[in-house]
């Protein structure tokens, strides 16, 4: 149900849909686009963002262009909103050129759904699947940037996980390493004690040659990192 105060402030809201202005932040970034929607539950507002080449010359509206650049802002993040046309007329200009929703539609109680299709930019569907990847992989991403990052220990064992983590075991794979607890783990088989000496290196196997390459990677690390104070 639409109350009296929802339709008046949707109606004091929509004359700006599909006006083209220019948003000054916060940062007094300059923005040029044209309003293609605003949200009062998130307080935002999407803008069809204008190539720098054509933001260049605010006077003159851009050129349609096939992949549009959208661009999300909280309204608390704006600064200042300043108008390049008029939207009321270009809205007007536009509807008038646009079939209204079919009559099967308002019977259904959908006319947004050829609102929709009548959209431009066109409205596509959502690829929930191609999404969902999507966060699973940034998920696992940020998991993996975590246990690279040790809590609770120097920045010289730090940088001594650093180096051993970059090195090359056969390009273009390097050395597994992540952080449990304060210990280093490396190839999943070799523990690094502090002080993170080649002398604190374990595993099950003291005869694994995982372990003997470890103990040489720490070496290794360990005469990079004084000579770079030396140097």
């Amino acid at each position: 149900m639409t109350t009296a105060s929802t339709t008046s402030s949707s109606s004091t809201i929509d004359w700006t849909l599909g006006a083209r202005v220019k948003v000054t932040t916060l940062l007094d970034h300059e923005i040029i686009g044209t309003i293609y929607s605003l949200c009062q539950t998130t307080n935002t507002i999407a803008l069809i963002q204008e190539s720098p080449a054509a933001s260049s010359s605010p006077s003159q509206p851009a050129a349609s262009s096939a992949s549009p650049n959208y661009r999300i802002i909280k309204t608390s993040f704006i600064k200042d909103v300043t108008p390049l046309d008029n939207a009321k007329s270009k809205r007007a200009d536009a509807s008038s050129q646009s079939p209204p929703p079919s009559a099967a539609s308002v019977a259904a109680g959908t006319p947004h759904r050829d609102a929709f299709a009548r959209a431009v930019p066109t409205v596509g569907p959502v690829q929930i699947a191609t999404i969902e990847a999507r966060a699973r992989a940034a998920v696992k991403a940020e998991r993996e940037r975590r246990a690279k990052i040790g809590v609770g220990v120097t920045r010289e064992a730090q940088d001594l996980f650093d180096l051993i983590s970059k090195t090359y075991v056969t390009k273009p794979l390097v050395v597994p390493c992540r952080w449990h607890d304060k210990s280093i783990i490396a190839m999943d088989e070799v523990r690094i004690d502090a002080p993170y000496r080649s002398s604190n290196c374990v595993a099950d196997d003291l005869k694994s040659g995982a372990l003997r390459y470890v103990k040489m990677l720490v070496d290794g690390a360990r005469e990079k990192m004084e000579k770079s104070k030396g140097g």
